[in-house]
């Protein structure tokens, strides 16, 4: 009976951590998966970016007009705005649709806090409060005029200078990386010349 009673009494916690770990493994494995998915995207888009068939001015201007249009709150009008925009200033469109994604569903509360924050910052306006499940462009607008006006204040005071850096740093990108396949295009010539013994 001993033995018998002593099984009674063992805590029996064996099969609820293996079933948590699985569950942790789990949820560890999609984190990994979708971090991946997102850096393998984002390594596509950038080299699509410096392999545009258009002059860099155009591409950075793309880009800038992309963050520009990114830190607005203006989730889901963002890329209409940005190619609207970029067909006025001639830029390319496909980096400025691209650079929207700055802001998207997923960083949405984070990225609106930021802006909100900032805004209430530099705004007079009091007795305002940030309701992350309300983020909607029509629930924005439904909290009033000031709400509104603190939210964009928060874009332009970050978007203006982001969109500035941005051009800058896809310019000399873009720059850089044609000088650096022309380079590489005239060293392949010259040891094809070579090894064809050409005088």
């Amino acid at each position: 009976m001993l033995p018998v009673m002593a099984l009674m009494q063992e805590p029996h916690h064996e099969v609820p951590p293996a079933v948590s770990s699985a569950g942790n493994g789990n949820g560890a494995a999609r984190r990994h998966s979708f971090l991946g998915r997102s850096k393998r995207f984002v390594r596509h888009s950038w080299l699509k970016i410096l392999r545009l068939k258009t002059s860099a001015h155009s591409i950075a201007m793309g880009a800038a007009i992309g963050i520009f249009i990114g830190f607005l709150p203006i989730i889901p009008f963002q890329s209409v705005a940005a190619i609207a925009l970029a067909f006025l200033f001639r830029a390319n469109k496909f980096a400025a649709w691209l650079f929207t994604f700055i802001s998207n569903p997923a960083n949405m509360v984070p990225f609106y806090a930021m802006l909100f924050f900032v805004g209430k910052f530099i705004t007079p306006f009091d007795g305002l409060e940030f309701d992350p499940h309300n983020l909607a462009l029509k629930e924005l607008a439904e909290k009033g005029v000031e709400f509104l006006a603190v939210m964009f204040a928060g874009g332009l005071v970050m978007g203006i200078p982001g969109a500035v850096v941005t051009y800058l740093i896809v310019l000399n990108a873009v720059l850089g990386y044609r000088k650096r396949r022309a380079a590489r295009l005239m060293r392949r010539m010259h040891a094809e010349y070579e090894e064809s013994g050409v005088e």
